[in-house]
């Protein structure tokens, strides 16, 4: 489910992408020029997305949520009802109510991208790929935590990376130095 998921929304980030690149060779418009550098940013966002989701971090899940707000948002504050006034972060279909259009796919995609929250086997994987997360640690962001094993039943635990002390496994209330 992951998989078909995050291929999905990689292919509509490439498709977002082109369309945002196509609108910096329209100098007719200046709000489409002037938006095209948005869509770029947008495309971005489900492309890494769909790729978090497609290895299974549940962490894609929430950023591909986050850039559908945003571009559903964009949809409503640049729709177009006419083919001479479409841009970069919205589409005209032919359709007079576009406005309600708009609102409806913002929406379906949601609940489509969070299904596996609701319906999943519980599997994701939460954080970021190491190799995010060691971007994220040089940026001075994260939670500077280290992880170990437990040394009875291997489970994995999160311990920041200044701490020394005992800690208890949650999974088998062993006691340990660290």
């Amino acid at each position: 489910m992951y998989e078909t998921l995050g291929t999905f929304i990689i292919l509509y980030a490439l498709i977002r992408i082109g369309w945002s690149m196509v609108w910096t060779l329209n100098n007719d418009q200046m709000i489409g020029w002037l938006l095209s550098p948005v869509g770029f940013l947008i495309g971005m966002g489900f492309l890494i997305g769909g790729g978090l989701i497609h290895q299974e971090y549940k962490n894609g899940i929430y950023l591909t949520m986050g850039v559908l707000v945003v571009s559903g948002l964009l949809s409503l504050a640049f729709h177009a009802e006419k083919m001479s006034e479409m841009n970069p972060v919205t589409l005209v279909w032919g359709d007079t109510a576009m406005f309600m259009t708009s609102i409806l796919c913002s929406f379906s995609c949601l609940a489509i991208v969070g299904l596996p929250l609701l319906l999943g086997d519980g599997n994701m994987k939460s954080g970021w790929p190491p190799s995010i997360q060691r971007i994220i640690d040089a940026s001075g962001g994260g939670n500077k935590k280290k992880q170990i094993s437990c040394s009875n039943c291997n489970e994995k635990l999160n311990v920041p990376k200044e701490y020394s002390g005992t800690i208890q496994c949650p999974a088998c209330k062993s006691n340990m130095q660290v």
